[in-house]
């Protein structure tokens, strides 16, 4: 088994790989590869911090890195550890992360995070074992939203300021939905918003290849007066051939997950988000 890092790697080999290493996972993931373009390329992803496993010149086993800045340090973030099933048991997660976490500190970078699903016992005590801790519990929801309406004053954003945006949030989110992801997703994601004069006052953006929603908000002035719930009205009737998603919602943000329950959204999963200093 030889370890390298994923620079000389093709898109096309790094999505085989994966999606056969998450075929029989908790939650099962297979990603197009528009889809993983897209991963790749709004998650910040850099070749030269991640790390595979080859046996006989082929990735069998991967960790995949984005760096950029968390809570204002260096970071790495892992979007993706997984191993194929035929090539389990040679702890080459353990041996992955070996290789690849004293060069993510040559390179300055502060921390390490990730996120694993609740239940997922084995990589929890896989992750703990290398050092990581659980710094807090996300929640996810789906569903379909009852009686959809296109909302005439609802307007698409051509270019949001996340400058502004980020300023309705009540709660800090998760990598893949920062404002630095959000921005790097430019117009593959289209955000919803209602305005008063020129400004924006709520808003929903939805990313059309999945149905999710990685970001929402209602400025503090203007809630309560069902301004969030027009926009997912709205979403839904623009994009109604699947149930929306959201992901990865502060577990203690109570607000939020009163407010998504009660538009229809079902809970179907936690995640312990964790960090590593390096």
């Amino acid at each position: 088994m030889q370890f390298a890092s994923l620079s000389a790697t093709s898109p096309e080999e790094i999505r085989t790989a994966f999606n056969e290493a998450f075929s029989d996972y908790l939650v099962p993931v297979q990603l197009s590869a528009e889809q993983m373009e897209q991963k790749l390329q709004v998650e910040g992803f850099d070749p030269s911090c991640s790390v595979g496993a080859f046996a006989h010149q082929k990735l069998v086993g991967q960790i995949l890195h984005s760096a950029g800045f968390w809570k204002g340090k260096p970071a790495a973030y892992n979007s993706g550890t997984g191993v194929v099933p035929s090539q389990r048991g040679q702890h080459l997660t353990q041996r992955m992360f070996a290789c690849i976490l004293p060069q993510l500190k040559e390179k300055g970078l502060a921390c390490s995070l990730l996120e694993v699903i609740e239940g997922n016992d084995k990589a929890l005590r896989t992750y703990l074992g290398v050092g990581f801790t659980t710094v807090r519990l996300l929640d996810s929801f789906k569903g379909t939203i009852a009686q959809p309406l296109a909302d005439p004053e609802i307007q698409l954003l051509d270019r949001p300021d996340w400058q502004q945006l980020q300023q309705f949030w009540d709660w800090h989110p998760s990598w893949q939905h920062s404002p630095a992801c959000l921005q790097r997703a430019g117009s593959s994601y289209k955000t919803f918003a209602l305005l008063e004069g020129s400004r924006v006052i709520a808003y929903a953006t939805i990313n059309p290849l999945t149905n999710r929603i990685p970001s929402f908000g209602v400025s503090r002035q203007h809630r309560r007066r069902g301004l969030a719930s027009r926009l997912f009205r709205h979403v839904q009737q623009c994009y109604p051939d699947k149930p929306l998603t959201l992901i990865n919602v502060d577990s203690s943000a109570s607000g939020t997950l009163t407010f998504l329950q009660a538009v229809g959204l079902q809970y179907f999963l936690r995640q312990h988000e964790m960090e590593l200093a390096l």
